[in-house]
């Protein structure tokens, strides 16, 4: 295994300093809307202080000699998981609709 940062864990890795910690992967990036509401929280805009570019596909995931890059985009995703993973998108929409319920409590 290679770990290109100079902590181990890369995208699940996190940062602690005094009594907080702070997770180092791209959660809040891929999910603006949590950011936007930490800085309506603090009475801020976080237009005021960064521009969001979406980027596709959002990142790349290597095993051996396949990869996979997930998009926000239905039909991207749909055909990039049918190509490299055949009849899984149906459980895949099945896992996003899950997470959709639990991010919404």
């Amino acid at each position: 295994m290679y770990e290109k940062q100079p902590i181990i864990g890369g995208r699940t890795s996190k940062l602690t300093l005094a009594d907080y910690t702070f997770d180092l992967g791209p959660t809040f990036f891929m999910m603006p809307s949590i950011l936007e509401e930490l800085f309506q929280m603090s009475g801020r805009r976080l237009q005021d202080y960064m521009e969001l570019q979406e980027i596709d596909p959002l990142y790349t995931l290597k095993f051996g000699d396949l990869t996979f890059s997930p998009s926000r985009n239905k039909e991207k995703m749909k055909a990039e998981m049918e190509a490299k993973f055949p009849g899984s998108f149906s459980g895949y929409k099945k896992f996003m609709k899950v997470e959709r319920e639990i991010l919404v409590l």
